[in-house]
Parts: C-alpha cells; structure tokens; sequence
C-alpha cells in the first residue's frame, strides 16, 4: 500500500521513504556512522527519540520571510514524498530536524554561520524510537535513485 500515486522513478523531483522495523538500541548509536556530516539527535523523553544522518533535503530561509520560506518548502517537499508500504511497519512519518535563529542575520559566529537564520534537514538515515517500538528510515531523491552513482 502507498500513501501516495506511485511516480516513475526517474520523472519527478520527488522524494521516497521506505521504513524498517529496527532493533531497540539507544537512538544515538546511528551518529557512529562513519561519513556523514549532517547529524540530529531529539530526544524529548526517554521513551521518544529521534536520530538522522545525512541529508536527502535541507530548507534554508532567511530575513523576516523566514519562517514562511520553511514553511512553503516543507509542503513542496512534503508533497513529493512517497513513503513506501508504511502501514506495514507502523512507522511515524518522516520529520524535518532543525530550527530558527531567534533574530534574523545574527548568525554571523563562527559557531552558528552553517546554520544561518533558518535551517531544516529530512535525513538521509533516521533512527526513530517511541516506547518499545523502533523504525530506521531511510530517503533518497527521484534524481539520486535514477542514477545512484551520481555521474
């Protein structure tokens, strides 16, 4: 079952998801993956955890319009994705990491200029955690399926 119209592969820039039952393991153990550097980790409570690596999409904004660019992106984004069979592993759905400067143009440090005003990554690899239950998402463009070897 698809959650969305099956697109060719190949013919739109959309994005694809496929979700795996995983193994209960502390969420940052995924941040050991040699390779990658995008690297999440959101854990609001012990029972819910979040980690990703890698970066099949980043959203930038900046200025005042900040938040509306995020916002326009993520739906353009969001309504590209096809998460394939999700229903059979109970998995939530992919989840944009990231935030806000609390001032626009004030990330100038050293410490915060990657980040920029606004900043949102889908990951690569996500490792999500919810109670006893534990999925591994893993994303990829159209564009980067139909020609994996990136040439």
């Amino acid at each position: 079952m698809r959650s969305a119209p099956e697109p060719a592969i190949g013919t739109d820039p959309g994005t694809w998801c496929i979700d795996l039952a995983a193994p209960l393991v502390p969420a940052e153990r995924l941040l050991a993956f040699p390779g990658y550097h995008e690297q999440f980790l959101w854990a609001p409570s012990p029972d819910d955890e979040l980690c990703g690596v890698g970066a099949a999409h980043v959203l930038l904004g900046s200025g005042a319009a900040r938040f509306a660019e995020i916002r326009d992106g993520a739906g353009r984004m969001y309504s590209g994705l096809t998460r394939l069979d999700p229903e059979a592993v109970g998995a939530p759905g992919p989840r944009l990491l990231g935030g806000f400067a609390f001032q626009a143009g004030q990330a100038r440090s050293p410490l915060w200029r990657d980040f920029g005003d606004a900043r949102f990554v889908l990951p690569r690899i996500a490792y999500a955690r919810r109670a006893r239950r534990a999925w591994l998402t893993l994303s990829a463009t159209t564009l980067e399926l139909a020609n994996p070897a990136g040439g």
